[in-house]
């Protein structure tokens, strides 16, 4: 996406943000992938090192929002000609996670 200008990163951001809003839409009473298995984020884990706090979570309501977790520009692959999204790749982080993620 560096070489779109800063308008059409605009229209693809926005496109971006609808994507997020669906994702959020997802919800789970439990942390971790849709497996259950608990893979963190690398960024969750500067704030609890592994091992210390990264059992699965419960809660008695759907807290937990469904999150990409690595969502940066190398991993959104936009056709240059439309400036439509043609996907999203790189999800071995994703999973139910606080909205914050």
């Amino acid at each position: 996406m560096d070489e779109l200008s800063h308008e059409d990163q605009a229209v693809v951001m926005k496109e971006v943000e609808s994507h997020i809003q669906t994702l959020q839409n997802l919800r789970s009473t439990r942390t971790g992938g849709p497996s259950g298995l608990v893979c963190p984020p690398q960024r969750g884990t500067v704030y609890f090192p592994l091992g210390t706090r990264w059992a699965s979570t419960t809660s008695s309501t759907p807290d937990f929002v469904f999150c990409h977790c690595d969502l940066s520009q190398s991993n959104i692959i936009v056709d240059p000609a439309t400036l439509k999204i043609e996907g999203i790749i790189d999800w071995e982080y994703a999973g139910y996670w606080p909205p914050f993620f």
